[in-house]
């Protein structure tokens, strides 16, 4: 996942608690049936969340709102980001805007 996340570019390896904290939420929920070693599954959450991050941080209001619509329309997700939030790095920049997707998304399920 390391190498998967470093690809990405912007990114970088300080988001690699979060996104792997949030693979192994939506990859292996409590209570649902146990998908040991399943690289391939973990790497399709992987990417949705990479794409997810990489959305949040984009400069384009368009593409925030896009993002904020993807992760309120999937519970598993949204949980998984909720339950991650403290693993975020501190300092700002996509850790900051990843807090606020998360806001957002669930501020959109009131609608």
């Amino acid at each position: 996942m390391r190498d998967h996340l470093l690809s990405e570019g912007a990114l970088g390896l300080s988001m690699l608690p979060f996104v792997e904290a949030v693979v192994e939420l939506v990859a292996h929920p409590l209570g649902g049936v146990p998908r040991t070693g399943d690289t391939a599954h973990e790497l399709v959450i992987a990417d949705r969340v990479i794409a997810l991050l990489a959305d949040a941080a984009a400069a384009d209001e368009a593409t925030n709102a896009a993002a904020v619509d993807r992760l309120a329309a999937d519970d598993e997700m949204l949980s998984g980001f909720f339950q991650s939030l403290d693993l975020l790095p501190g300092g700002g920049g996509t850790a900051d805007a990843v807090a606020l997707l998360v806001v957002s998304a669930i501020g959109r399920l009131g609608e």
